[in-house]
Formats: structure tokens, C-alpha cells, sequence
């Protein structure tokens, strides 16, 4: 389980989350280590967090910026649905094996 609390202003956001990073080993979900579960991209003025599997964080990174080359907000929209499902179906078929990003 993660923890995601989320404000928005005009101008700014604060993002929290706890830290513990966990691997889908079989069908249960074991505690990994401790690594950010957000990532920012300034190139595309964005910022998203994620829970769950750790791996799934990096992949979708990855996906946003060297796979689809997304410039903005709207191009990941535009990605994410096909696109995420695709990355989320690639971690539970490699449960337990090296992360290796996928194009």
C-alpha cells in the first residue's frame, strides 16, 4: 500500500508520498527497498507519482521520455492509455526478472 497526498494552487503543487518501494513476486506484492515514487520531468512542466510496483514507475518514465518522445502533458495524455496498459502487462508477465525497459 502507498501513500499519495496531493495539493494544487495556482501556481504550485506538493506532492507527498512514503518512500517504500515493493516487487509483484508472485501474486503478492513484497517490500523491496525505499526509493521516490515521484519523478518530475521539467521538460514537459509535469510531475506524476506513482504507487505499486516500483519497476512500473521507471518503465513509465522511460515510455513518456525516450519511447513516445512526449513534449507536454497533452502528448502523454494522449499515450497513456494504450501505452501504460502496455507497460503494466510487461511487469506481471517478467514478475521477479532485472527491470529492462521495453520500446
Amino acid at each position: 500500500m502507498s501513500l499519495v497526498l496531493a495539493q494544487q494552487w495556482h501556481d504550485k503543487a506538493l506532492i507527498v508520498t512514503d518512500t517504500l518501494a515493493s516487487t509483484l513476486e508472485g501474486d503478492s506484492y513484497r517490500p523491496r527497498g525505499f526509493s521516490t515514487k515521484i519523478h518530475t520531468l521539467p521538460h514537459m512542466n509535469m510531475v506524476f507519482a506513482f504507487r505499486g510496483v516500483s519497476r512500473l514507475a521507471a518503465l513509465w518514465e522511460h515510455e513518456l521520455t525516450e519511447v513516445s518522445k512526449c513534449q507536454d502533458i497533452e502528448d502523454a495524455h494522449e499515450v497513456a492509455a494504450s501505452r501504460l496498459k502496455h507497460r503494466v502487462d510487461g511487469v506481471r508477465s517478467h514478475r521477479g526478472t532485472t527491470y529492462r525497459p521495453a520500446n
